[in-house]
């Protein structure tokens, strides 16, 4: 399917501005789309190009939920990602963070939160670990 996709779209390039939406429908309740938009890569300029713009145009209407994925072993404020979150959403009213792998935070990483401005708030993730795993400890 990927070389489908490639031949079709892409031009020969390894990625296409064609996203993947799972719309969720629920009586009483506001339609939800949910687009998972590709990671920003460095490898190659003309990726990370087609990578920032196709992110932009993605999030960029008032109506999009931002949801800024980082993991809590990195600077989380100056992500290229959050760079991008904050141009489109520069007061972070419709930006949600969600911090990965918290139990391998840098020190300090409290005072980045604080720092960080979202609106719709901060989760902070941390997967099991492979003894919990071993024992079967279920959160």
């Amino acid at each position: 399917m990927s070389e489908e996709l490639t031949k079709s779209y892409g031009g020969g390039s390894p990625i296409v501005n064609i996203g993947i939406y799972l719309t969720i429908y629920q009586k009483n309740s506001v339609n939800l789309s949910l687009i998972d938009l590709p990671g920003i890569y460095y490898g190659d300029k003309t990726m990370t190009r087609m990578i920032k713009s196709m992110c932009k145009e993605h999030i960029k209407s008032q109506e999009t939920v931002i949801l800024y994925t980082t993991t809590c072993s990195a600077d989380l404020n100056t992500g290229e990602a959050y760079a991008i979150a904050k141009e489109v959403d520069p007061h972070g009213e419709r930006t949600l963070i969600v911090a990965t792998k918290i139990d391998r935070r840098e020190k300090g990483f409290i005072t980045q939160f604080e720092d960080m401005q979202s609106g719709l708030g901060i989760v902070c993730v941390r997967n099991r670990t492979q003894e919990e795993v071993d024992n079967k400890i279920s959160f």
